[in-house]
């Protein structure tokens, strides 16, 4: 065999080589996410979210750190919305939240309204953001909360004016 042909085959094994343990370091990288994402959703609340009228895939990608069940008896809350229609043309959704298990007790009611001319994204975002924002307290007794960031996006307001207390309080 010439040089040039034992050349090409030890080139050849180190490509090979090197194609083998970026594979190994690719498995052991997606391994390491899936026990990630395993591990995130066995910490999660379990939900299961009775809703007509809810886009469910919105929901399921806006608020990913909840796990949604289809057996009522799995979850450890209970979401049921209703709506109905208000004098102004607009409608009311109400969330209920019960909790069930280790939450047992822990119930709340919160409201959304929405005007006559809200577009379907308007709709939407303000029930998606007030269902996470009722979960918020079940979320808040899981490990998961270490993961959640709450945001405000609206105008800061501006420093507090000098208030006279004539009390002296």
């Amino acid at each position: 065999m010439t040089k040039r042909g034992k050349h090409k085959i030890q080139k050849g094994l180190v490509i090979f080589a090197s194609s083998v343990l970026m594979a190994m370091n690719l498995s052991l990288m997606a391994q390491e996410g899936i026990q990630s994402a395993d591990t995130t959703r066995k910490n999660a609340i379990r939900i299961f979210l009775d809703c007509e009228r809810c886009d469910m895939d919105y929901m399921k990608r806006e608020i990913p750190y909840i796990n949604y069940v289809r057996e009522v008896r799995e979850s450890q809350v209970y979401l049921l919305i209703t709506q109905q229609r208000t004098g102004s043309g607009g409608t009311e959704y109400s969330l209920f939240f019960s909790g069930q298990h280790e939450f047992s007790g822990m119930n709340d009611t919160l409201k959304f309204l929405t005007s006559p001319d809200d577009t379907r994204d308007v709709i939407r975002t303000g029930l998606t953001n007030s269902t996470a924002a009722g979960l918020m307290r079940y979320v808040a007794r899981t490990p998961i909360l270490s993961q959640v960031k709450i945001n405000y996006t609206g105008e800061e307001n501006e420093e507090p004016k000098n208030v006279v207390d004539k009390w002296k309080y």
